[in-house]
Parts: structure tokens; C-alpha cells; sequence
């Protein structure tokens, strides 16, 4: 069990949002995108990088593009995979209903498909619930866990009527428009009261987070996966399970969550033994992409430190920097086909395809 942690005095002077451009808005993400056949039906990923392997799991209407400002980082050191949950981006609906116990057998079937024994779970929210989950029951797949205001102890964004009318309006603006509207046209570029309006539930100061990130957070609404997640995590209580998690864990926390509050944090730390904690002010219930720095250095920094308990490597796939343009990119284009599921290639015929 670690200990209450102190009072963050300096978080509220770090930057809030990316600083500057940020280094995923010059990556060809397109050449990056994967897709593979779990369970009978596509994952759509990116894996980048070489090292230890950290799979990240994003929440409720979410999609992999959660981790924008965070894949580069990670990636200097490790093999980092960024998946688009069943129901969710680019990954269409399984044919069985939704589950958390489910969600945790897609995490097995993509991990056995790209050839790895073990590895890192970083989750937010529901996708912090997930990865616990996993832990528990199959604690000999997962090395180190990094669980980023996690669902599954007080769940009631399953009950909060506000919460899912911001998230239901992003649906609505998703089947609106949002499949065609270029960067240069659409509002979200243009309007902080618009952003805050979306994302006031979510973020601490959503007008703060350039237009281009928030367009792709929300990608991930309207999507087929919603309801039935919802009712997922509110089926799946970890209250009297967490003692069982045994791995490093690393518990990061906005302190003006809206959605799961900060006082879990207390509960999630008594209870697991091996973990650390730490609570970011000022900061909502994303705080990978509302405080991006001090995410990537504390979660590269617990990394480093229990290096010893990752048990196998990866030599990975290909390099960031290989995929990284000198010219400017055609972010519209690549924003707009989030939206819509691909179908899905294997290698030879990805190759095949390149090479024609």
C-alpha cells in the first residue's frame, strides 16, 4: 500500500495541454494503422517502437488517438501498441455482448496475435478497469500496470445523467458532420466555448487543448460501442478484487475529476500493495492529454524504475522517426477516416499493396 500522496503544489504552474506543436502532428499515422482478427472480427492498432511492450487502453468513447501526445514518448524506449477497443474507432462491434471479462479476452487475442508473452497496461477510465481486471485474472500476461483514473470501484458514470449527455452530444455531432468536416472548417478549431462545452465533464480547461487534439477525441463517439459499454462497467464492480493485483502499479489521478473522483485514488492505493500514487491539480479525467509532460515523464519515469519486472522483450516493429514527414501533412484526411472501419489486410497482402 503507498502512502496518501502529497499535495501536487506545482502541478498547477506546469503547462496545461501540449506546449508548441506537438510531435504526433508530423506522423504519418496512416502508414501506421493495423488491423488483425481477434475473436472473429478486426482490432484496429498502431504499433510503434522497441522494447519492453505497453499496450494502451483508452476508455469510454474513446479510440487510440486518447494517447496522441503520448505515443512519442513512450516510444523512444519501448514497443508501444495503441488499440481501438471493439465498438469503438476503427474497431467494429463483437458479435457477443460487451462485457469487461470480454474486453479483457480481445487484450489476450491481440496480444497473442502480435507475438507477446507479457506486457504493460496503460488504461484510462474504463480502460483502467479493464487492464485491472486482466491483472487479476491473468496476472501472468501483464508485467506493470499503469491505470490513469480508472473505472471499476465507483462506477457511476453509468448512472450520471450528465456525463452521458455530453457523451451522447458527441454522437450527435459525430452522425451530424463530423465524418466530412475538414480542420480548416470545423468549428472545434475555431471555438474554445464550443470545446468547453463538449469536453467541460472531461477536461479542467478543455478551452485550453488545441482544436486538431480535440477533433480526434472525439472520433470516437457515436460509435456502436457506447451503450452497451456503459453497462459493462457498471456490471463490473473490483471493489473486493483489488488486493489481488500483485504486479508494479502506478496510480495517476486528476484532482477535479468529474467523472471518477479523485477519492477512489485512496481506495485503489490501500488495497494494492506494490503501488505508487500520484494526484495531478487542477486536471480533469484525462490527464495523458490535458497535461501531457508531466503524464510522459512520470509514467517514463515508473517505467524505468521496474524495469526488472518486465519478463520478455520485443525487438518491436518499426521506428517513430521512419514515419515522421518533413512536409506538412494532410491532417483533414487523416481525421476524417478515423470514422469508418477498413477492411482487413495481412501482411502479404499489406506488402503486396505497398508494393503496387
Amino acid at each position: 500500500m503507498s502512502p496518501t500522496p502529497p499535495l501536487d503544489r506545482l502541478a498547477p504552474r506546469l503547462q496545461y495541454g501540449p506546449a508548441g506543436r506537438s510531435a504526433w502532428e508530423d506522423v504519418l499515422w496512416d502508414d501506421l494503422e493495423r488491423q488483425t482478427e481477434v475473436l472473429g472480427r478486426a482490432v484496429n492498432y498502431v504499433d510503434v517502437g522497441s522494447g519492453p511492450a505497453v499496450l494502451l487502453v483508452h476508455g469510454l468513447s474513446g479510440n487510440w488517438m486518447n494517447w496522441l501526445e503520448n505515443i512519442p514518448q513512450l516510444a523512444r524506449q519501448h514497443r508501444v501498441i495503441a488499440m481501438d477497443l471493439p465498438g469503438f474507432g476503427r474497431s467494429p462491434m463483437l458479435p457477443s455482448e460487451l462485457t469487461i471479462g470480454l474486453y479483457c479476452d480481445v487484450l489476450i487475442g491481440l496480444l497473442h496475435k502480435l507475438g507477446l508473452e507479457t506486457a504493460t497496461l496503460v488504461g484510462n477510465s474504463m480502460g483502467g478497469q479493464i487492464s485491472a481486471k486482466l491483472a487479476i485474472e491473468h496476472p501472468e500476461l501483464i508485467d506493470r500496470l499503469v491505470l490513469v483514473s480508472p473505472a471499476g470501484v465507483t462506477i457511476d458514470i453509468a448512472r450520471n445523467p450528465q456525463v452521458l449527455w455530453v457523451l451522447k452530444t458527441f454522437g450527435w455531432l459525430y452522425s451530424a458532420g463530423a465524418r466530412t468536416a475538414s480542420l480548416s472548417s470545423d468549428p472545434l478549431s475555431k471555438s474554445a466555448p464550443l470545446r468547453r462545452a463538449l469536453l467541460g465533464v472531461v477536461c479542467r480547461y478543455p478551452e485550453k487543448l488545441p482544436g486538431p487534439l480535440v477533433q480526434r477525441q472525439i472520433a470516437g463517439a457515436g460509435t456502436p460501442g457506447f451503450a452497451p459499454a456503459v453497462l459493462a462497467i457498471g456490471n463490473c464492480d473490483l471493489s473486493d478484487e483489488l488486493e489481488r493485483i500483485e504486479m508494479p502499479t502506478q496510480l495517476i489521478w486528476g484532482r477535479n475529476d468529474r467523472i471518477i473522483p479523485s477519492s477512489d485514488l485512496r481506495l485503489w492505493s490501500r488495497d494494492i500493495e506494490h503501488s505508487e500514487s500520484v494526484i495531478y491539480e487542477d486536471t480533469g479525467h484525462v490527464p495523458m492529454f490535458e497535461r501531457p509532460a508531466r503524464f510522459n515523464a512520470d509514467v517514463s519515469g515508473f517505467l524505468a524504475r521496474t524495469d526488472e519486472a518486465v519478463r520478455s522483450r520485443t525487438d518491436g516493429v518499426t521506428t517513430l522517426d521512419d514515419h515522421v514527414s518533413t512536409e506538412k501533412i494532410d491532417t483533414t484526411q487523416f481525421a476524417n477516416r478515423r470514422l469508418a472501419p477498413r477492411e482487413v489486410l495481412d501482411e502479404a497482402e499489406r506488402e503486396a499493396r505497398r508494393k503496387g
